[in-house]
């Protein structure tokens, strides 16, 4: 029997360049590339006026693609089976303030890139080879802060 699983996370900033993406299945690089293009070209009509909190969801396949934008990057969720777009969208929101907890401000491409590895952990906290894992901002940022390097 089949659960689902989530496929992918990536963040991009709005003009569509990625800072982080996590793929949780086996893709070829020509498979991944489609993706990105799918996400690319579902969120580039409407990513400048979208508002802060807003998620939007469309079909890829067998599964679903849910973004939604904080502060001047976007956030992507790619699942199938239980994993739906409710699923997805609660995740995003978890994933949201986790990372304001581990970054203690909103989200941006500046503090992305400059906290990187404790970004990619905190992705792999609330999302674990596919399944999702923790949802508790502060367990979260406890957890990194146990395992990111350079914890300042």
């Amino acid at each position: 029997m089949e659960f689902g699983r989530i496929h992918c996370i990536l963040l991009s900033t709005r003009s569509g360049q990625i800072l982080v993406e996590r793929f949780h299945d086996t893709l070829t690089n020509e498979a991944k590339s489609e993706i990105r293009a799918a996400m690319y070209s579902a969120s580039t009509s409407v990513v400048q006026n979208l508002p802060e909190d807003s998620e939007h969801v469309f079909g890829y396949g067998d599964a679903c693609i849910v973004y939604s934008p904080v502060a001047d990057i976007i956030l992507f969720l790619m699942g199938s089976g239980e994993y739906d777009e409710l699923m997805l969208s609660s995740i995003i929101r978890v994933i949201k303030d986790a990372l304001k907890a581990t970054l203690k401000k909103s989200p941006s491409e500046a503090a992305v890139c400059e906290k990187y590895a404790k970004v990619c952990v905190t992705l792999d906290e609330v999302v674990n080879e596919g399944v999702l894992d923790m949802v508790d901002p502060e367990l979260i940022r406890k957890a990194v802060k146990l395992k990111a390097p350079g914890d300042s």
